[in-house]
């Protein structure tokens, strides 16, 4: 019997950990860009972010995504901006440094919406099936490459664009039919709900910041 020991304890620790193993594997990762988890999952990143100082270097270099908002009481309205390698500033002027996870779904989120079709509109806007009119556009802008520390004379020579109006959290059927859609393609409800949360609570503006970082976007107010 004292022979066979050995081998039963091998047997029982080898069992134990292919158990762990397919325990660990079986949970959904929290940064799986495919599944539907992974934007709730992503909800609340500002709060798992370090905070930086407001003297923060920006360089328009690293500008890797801008979020405006175009509404009658904010014709020039700041959501949100991303500088690589993953700082983030608020729609309050508050400047983060993001989880890496993070920042990455943010920019794979946006690139996921290159494959809709461009809405023949003024920002090519989604326009949400609203009761009522002059409702918010929510403006997002990819720079097409590493932007020069000269702006081009237009932001569309710099930047790929994509907008929703009128977006409201789980509202999605549209003003009209395009493309075959009916509804706002999931892609854009999942990105409004992400950059969107920049604008959440209620706090004191850096105005310096925010103009500072409005002014590396170049030409596009």
């Amino acid at each position: 019997m004292s022979t066979l020991r050995p081998y039963i304890t091998s047997i029982i620790i080898g069992a134990l950990t292919l158990y762990l193993y397919l325990l660990s594997s079986s949970k959904p990762s929290l940064y799986h860009h495919s599944s539907s988890m992974s934007t709730n999952s992503l909800t609340k990143y500002l709060s798992r972010s370090t905070p930086l100082p407001p003297s923060t270097p920006l360089a328009r270099s690293d500008l890797k995504l801008a979020v405006l908002r175009n509404a009658p009481v904010e014709t020039e309205g700041f959501t949100l901006a991303l500088f690589a390698p993953d700082i983030a500033v608020s729609h309050f002027g508050t400047i983060h440094k993001l989880h890496p996870d993070d920042f990455t779904y943010i920019l794979d989120l946006t690139a996921q919406t290159s494959t809709l079709p461009t809405p023949d509109r003024p920002f090519n806007t989604w326009a949400i099936d609203q009761p009522r009119t002059s409702q918010p556009i929510d403006l997002v802008l990819v720079p097409l490459g590493t932007l020069d520390p000269k702006p081009k004379k237009t932001y569309a020579e710099e930047y790929r664009e994509v907008s929703v109006q009128g977006y409201e959290k789980g509202k999605t059927a549209l003003k009209e039919e395009f493309g075959g859609y009916t509804e706002l393609p999931s892609i854009l409800h999942d990105l409004m709900d992400v950059v969107l949360e920049a604008r959440e609570g209620k706090m004191e503006k850096d105005d310096e910041v925010i103009t500072r970082v409005k002014g590396l976007f170049g030409n596009v107010f």
